[in-house]
Order: structure tokens, then sequence, then C-alpha cells
């Protein structure tokens, strides 16, 4: 995603929800290899779409997965794997 790119991928995960909404048609059922094969297709034939999409999901991944969150998020886990409310 912050490569900027449209993801076509099985819905293993978090995959759903961590692409842009956009991209989420692209995103298929886990086993279904036609519709995987669609949602391939679809993409390599439409540069404009593969264009906006990968845009979206790299605004999604700087809004949601920037360092400074990324940090507090890692501290807050760690502070409560400690029974702590926060790190010093």
């Amino acid at each position: 995603m912050a490569a900027g790119l449209a993801v076509a991928a099985p819905a293993v995960g978090d995959v759903s929800a961590i692409v842009a909404e956009a991209n989420r048609p692209f995103i298929t059922q886990p086993g279904d290899e036609g519709a995987l094969a669609e949602a391939l297709e679809t993409l390599a034939h439409d540069p404009a779409l593969r264009q906006r999409i990968g845009a979206d999901n790299r605004a999604k991944a700087k809004a949601q997965f920037d360092e400074v969150g990324m940090v507090r998020a890692y501290r807050s886990v760690y502070a409560g794997a400690m029974g702590l409310r926060d790190l010093p």
C-alpha cells in the first residue's frame, strides 16, 4: 500500500481492512482462483484504475501507519503487556 500500488489478493488476515475502500472489490474469497484471476485481469488492463487505487492505498497507509503513530501503538502494546498505563 505504501508503495502506491493496487492490491489483488485473497481476503486472509486483515487484508480487506488495510486496503483503501476503492481497492476492496479486488480482495477475493480465499480459494476462489477465478475471482482472483478476474481481479488481476481487470487491474492489468486498466492503468488509470490501478493508478487511482494505488494513490488511495498510499494515502491510507500514510495516514494510518506513519512512524509516530506506529511508535505510539507499540508503546501502548508493550505497556499493556507489562501492566502499565504508559511506558516511562
